[in-house]
């Protein structure tokens, strides 16, 4: 026994205690900077402290930490502590550890989940029996964006769902194509191959969202409809029927010309990533667009409203 533990690699074990309402940017960060998983734990309420927390636990190699990833983590928890003075301070523990099953236990959070009308997203390690009328998107996340478990991919989920409800029903003679901005695992394009569209882009500027992606619409079986790409998008040939946009405010201001560009006359724009409040801004600059709004959602977690919002491009413009 003593041999097959001197061949187990040590790890550090970062360990950080914040509000919930942080989870989802902390996790986010740390997934990004560590290229691996993070495991959430919730915290049982204590009445001293104030605000709901969550235990958000991860994982690097002593090498990434002399090569200064712990402090840019050090650092980014400092700013962001500074932001709001009505959260604790943001305090990073760290132990040594020998490597263990950890590095699958926050799959043990991704669970199979309903999503709109017929949407069942599932991980790949997941069984699940689907109902007779479930189209099942299975998932392995890798290190991007997109499981279904965020409040702007539920909504960007059902609001395609029922943009390519109405696209039906105008019988288009070549099909529905659709463009996924910012794929990420590739599931909402994913799933506008499974609910009908014929002709599915999906482009993002991460290498390895766009390897995942790739995986993702192989085990999907959905690689006649969908193709993964790192275009930029003002190099993204053509116009599409719908166009799918789950990023940031910044971005989405930046992109909003471009973006408004690809979605063909009396097509569909969707997007989210955006909270309560962000939203008049960006209105003003794609009805500036001949953008239409003719559907809003919203989502509340954590204390956080979250919208998603479809536009149509009108055709007097």
């Amino acid at each position: 026994m003593a041999a097959r533990e001197e061949h187990k690699k040590p790890w550090i074990e970062l360990e950080i205690e914040c509000p919930e309402t942080l989870t989802d940017v902390i996790s986010d960060f740390l997934i990004t900077t560590l290229d691996r998983g993070v495991v959430i734990e919730d915290i049982p309420e204590n009445l001293s402290q104030p605000l709901p927390m969550t235990r958000l636990k991860a994982y690097m190699t002593r090498e990434e930490a002399e090569d200064g990833l712990l402090e840019e983590i050090e650092y980014y928890l400092a700013d962001l502590s500074s932001m709001e003075s009505d959260y604790p301070d943001l305090e990073l523990r760290t132990k040594a550890v020998i490597e263990e099953d950890w590095s699958e236990q926050w799959k043990s959070y991704f669970k199979p989940v309903k999503i709109g009308r017929r949407l069942v997203v599932k991980p790949s390690w997941e069984e699940y029996v689907p109902g007779s009328d479930e189209l099942v998107i299975q998932i392995d996340p890798g290190q991007a964006f997109g499981t279904g478990s965020h409040p702007t991919t539920r909504m960007m989920l059902e609001a395609l769902e029922w943009a390519i409800s109405e696209m039906k029903k105008r019988d288009l003679p070549m099909g529905i194509n659709v463009l996924d901005v910012g794929t990420g695992t590739g599931l909402l394009g994913i799933a506008a191959a499974k609910l009908g569209a014929s002709s599915v882009t999906g482009i993002d500027i991460d290498p390895t969202a766009v390897e995942t992606a790739r995986k993702n619409v192989y085990g999907n079986h959905v690689h006649n409809q969908m193709v993964v790409s790192s275009t930029p998008l003002w190099q993204v040939e053509g116009d599409f029927d719908i166009v799918l946009a789950n990023l940031d405010k910044s971005t989405l201001e930046l992109l909003a010309e471009d973006l408004a560009s690809k979605v063909a006359t009396n097509g569909f724009l969707i997007i989210s990533g955006i909270l309560n409040g962000q939203e008049k801004g960006l209105l003003n600059i794609f009805k500036g667009l001949g953008m239409d709004v003719v559907l809003e959602k919203s989502q509340k977690e954590n204390g956080d409203e979250w919208l998603c919002i479809v536009f149509e491009h009108r055709d007097n413009v």
